[in-house]
């Protein structure tokens, strides 16, 4: 089908560049790192999230909290990140006109992060208040004990967001740490969806936007892969809360 068809462009950055031309009115770029919840150290558990949340508070060129915001509005664009156990996604949907200015915010968010520690506190706090909705979203909780169990000697079994405590513990340092161990060009790959055909020459402006990630590759061990999964018997757990619903996650290894 055509709208399926893609492009792959290794540039010389070592950055990887999919390109899949669609006739709309709008643009989205996507930057996907390969590194999510499952690469955390034990004293950085919930570190990729809090990360994700935290490049939004400040980059170089846009260095105010809520000024990210306000270009994107300006704008008509919209913006969101995301994080998995295998990767974390930034991307931003503009209309085709406003391809260059798509194309810097995603490329300021990944590449050039204030990363301030006067935001710290502000953000442990609501990211606490983010676990805390989570812990009553019951469907989610109900999955997420059922991962716990099943992957209990993996870090697939932990929560993506974390632990209150290790939220609470998380320093500046440590989310620098994390970024400067996973987010290099080779490790990354930016996805552009859509028409482009108001902008100059995509993979130039590719170049110029992330050309701040840092190159040197690096032994990258991911922690976890090739973890053999055994059980002898039915494992069950059960969580008790005051409600008027039963919530159940039923698995299996597979």
């Amino acid at each position: 089908m055509s709208f399926l068809k893609h492009e792959v462009v290794k540039l010389g950055s070592g950055l990887t560049l999919i390109k899949v031309p669609m006739k709309l009115k709008s643009v989205t770029i996507l930057n996907l790192v390969r590194a999510g919840s499952r690469d955390e150290n034990e004293d950085q558990y919930g570190g990729a999230h809090f990360l994700e949340h935290f490049v939004f508070k400040g980059t170089k060129k846009y260095p105010k909290v809520n000024q990210i915001a306000r270009v994107m509005d300006g704008v008509g664009g919209k913006y969101n990140a995301f994080t998995g156990q295998d990767y974390t996604g930034f991307w931003v949907k503009v209309p085709s006109e406003h391809l260059e200015t798509g194309l810097e915010v995603v490329g300021q968010i990944v590449g050039e992060p204030l990363l301030p520690e006067k935001e710290l506190v502000k953000e442990k706090g609501a990211i606490i208040e983010e676990l805390k909705m989570y812990e009553d979203n019951h469907p989610v909780k109900s999955m997420e004990e059922l991962e716990k169990m099943v992957f209990k000697s993996s870090p697939l079994g932990r929560p993506i967001i974390g632990f209150e405590e290790s939220i609470r513990k998380m320093r500046v340092a440590d989310l620098k740490a994390f970024r400067g161990r996973w987010y290099t060009t080779d490790n990354m790959a930016v996805v552009v969806v859509g028409d482009w055909s108001s902008g100059k020459n995509l993979q130039k402006l590719i170049e110029e936007n992330f050309g701040s990630i840092k190159k040197k590759k690096q032994e990258k061990k991911r922690e976890g892969y090739g973890t053999e999964f055994k059980q002898e018997k039915p494992l069950v757990v059960v969580t008790n809360k005051e409600t008027e619903q039963v919530h159940l996650s039923l698995g299996m290894l597979g």
